[in-house]
């Protein structure tokens, strides 16, 4: 026992000496990495052909000539907003949903299904918008179900559809937000509506407080002492926190 403390006095001594040989000689943490294929200095190899190329071009194919150079005329302001979306309700609204989200009531049965122009129009410029506007999806590499407006609309006219367009994802965010307030409110009403125990009694009252501000179904928290516990009513309520996904 009494050479043990020495000895390890002596071992710890000698880790101490090698790691400063090793920092004196310049072995610091950059050359482990570089040991280990980590040196950040090392350039990364070159990008080959079976490797995926991200081009960060702003649509998914070339813009024919006609289109490639144009610039939007119209300023994106509240008189052509308005106009874009009226022409939106009557053309769009019926494929990519109000919001632009792709639930329209015909857009969801389409193959391929309409997409979400609130989220899918980020990536694009307008001139190609105006692009998809004029030409349609009937061609390839599309092959949709997309009139083509070319025709129908005149120039300014498709000009302010891609001004709302643009719009859309702030539109589309609003509402998702409502739906995730509304969904919170219903919750609570529908947990009002059925429960009988003492300690249910603070939902009760959250569930009256909600009916009266939402302006339906105002009496379902007034019954939360009196009425049995009924997990279907609760359930339906909490539907309505999917709501919140958005």
């Amino acid at each position: 026992m009494m050479f043990r403390k020495p000895l390890i006095v002596l071992l710890m001594t000698l880790v101490l000496l090698a790691m400063a040989t090793a920092l004196a000689a310049g072995h610091g943490p950059e050359d482990a990495l570089a040991q280990d294929g980590m040196n950040m200095e090392t350039p990364m190899p070159p990008m080959t052909d079976s490797m995926p190329q991200v081009t960060g071009q702003p649509h998914i194919v070339p813009l024919p000539a006609e289109y490639e150079a144009l610039t939007n005329p119209v300023l994106a302001d509240s008189a052509s907003l308005g106009r874009g979306a009226e022409l939106y309700t009557a053309n769009c609204a019926e494929c990519h949903g109000i919001y632009g989200l792709g639930d329209g009531a015909m857009g969801v049965s389409l193959n391929p299904p309409a997409p979400a122009l609130a989220w899918t129009s980020q990536m694009m410029t307008d001139a190609y918008l105006f692009y998809r506007i004029s030409e349609g999806g009937m061609v390839e590499p599309f092959n949709s179900a997309m009139p083509s407006y070319i025709t129908t609309l005149d120039e300014t006219s498709r000009w302010d559809l891609v001004n709302h367009i643009r719009s859309l994802s702030n539109a589309a965010g609003t509402a998702t937000g409502q739906a995730g307030a509304w969904g919170m409110m219903g919750s609570g009403m529908a947990m009002g509506s059925g429960c009988m125990m003492n300690t249910a009694t603070m939902t009760g009252t959250t569930g009256m407080v909600t009916g009266m501000y939402t302006g339906t179904m105002g009496s379902m928290g007034s019954g939360a002492m009196s009425c049995p516990m009924t997990s279907g009513t609760g359930m339906t309520g909490m539907t309505g926190m999917s709501g919140m996904s958005g």
